[in-house]
């Protein structure tokens, strides 16, 4: 299982600009209730918004998103 990395994506981001959520949305036109989600950890993109954040800022998506223990997210 992966699970997106709020820093790393807040850092690709940042290299583009955008330093904000607001900055982040008004960049890729993701939904602003969904950009700040993910920025606080509150949610996981869907496919199709984890590739516009890619195409936006250039970046393969195996950079932010680490893959993490199953058994750990089964406990939690």
């Amino acid at each position: 299982m992966y699970e997106l990395n709020v820093e790393k994506l807040k850092a690709k981001a940042s290299e583009h600009g955008d330093t904000s959520g607001h900055a982040i949305q008004k960049t890729t036109g993701i939904n602003q209730t969904t950009v700040y989600r993910l920025l606080r950890g509150g949610a996981q993109p869907d496919l199709i918004t984890a590739i516009r954040l890619s195409v936006t800022y250039g970046f393969d998506l195996r950079d932010v998103f680490d893959e993490v223990d199953e058994a750990i997210e089964a406990t939690a």
